[in-house]
């Protein structure tokens, strides 16, 4: 009886520790803390904020993937090259408008997966003046899961909904 009992411990935890075929990426997106970010209807991204942090948190405020108005600027250092000289100046973008997608595209036949591409995009009027792109790829039959891209920001984001 005990031999029976041992055999079907073995049985069992042999099952268990197998490889059942399911064995697929977690699609869903890397965390983020947005209370780092949000202040009341004040939202603040600094300099160095990871593309998926932007785009995490603008999609917790506005779910749908609609143009908001919104308050903002965008502040950076505007870099330009005049004959050899280097020269840095403080330049202040305002917005007006925001919105965020979600784009999947196929990629190479022999991929098996899609290439996600969130973004947020800032608008002045009508004009689209700053994208912020996250981009990742699941792969190997969707077993594994690839970041694209995560850039950092270019200096500050601060925007009023």
């Amino acid at each position: 009886m005990t031999k029976a009992v041992f055999l079907a411990v073995i049985l069992v935890c042999l099952l268990v520790a197998c490889d059942n075929g399911t064995n697929i990426v977690d699609m869903s997106l890397p965390e983020t803390n947005t209370n780092s970010y949000i202040s009341g209807n004040n939202v603040s991204f600094p300099k160095g904020t990871k593309a998926i942090d932007v785009y995490n948190t603008v999609e917790y405020i506005f779910p749908d993937s609609e143009y908001y108005d919104v308050i903002g600027s965008w502040e950076y250092i505007k870099t330009t090259n005049d004959n050899g000289l280097v020269n840095q100046a403080l330049e202040t973008v305002d917005f007006s408008k925001i919105k965020h997608t979600l784009v999947k595209n196929k990629t190479h036949p022999n991929n098996s997966g899609e290439v996600h591409t969130h973004t947020v995009f800032l608008y002045s009027d009508d004009s689209n003046i700053k994208e912020i792109i996250y981009q990742w790829e699941p792969f190997n039959g969707n077993r594994q899961k690839v970041e694209l891209k995560n850039d950092p920001i270019e200096g500050d984001i601060t925007f009023t909904f």
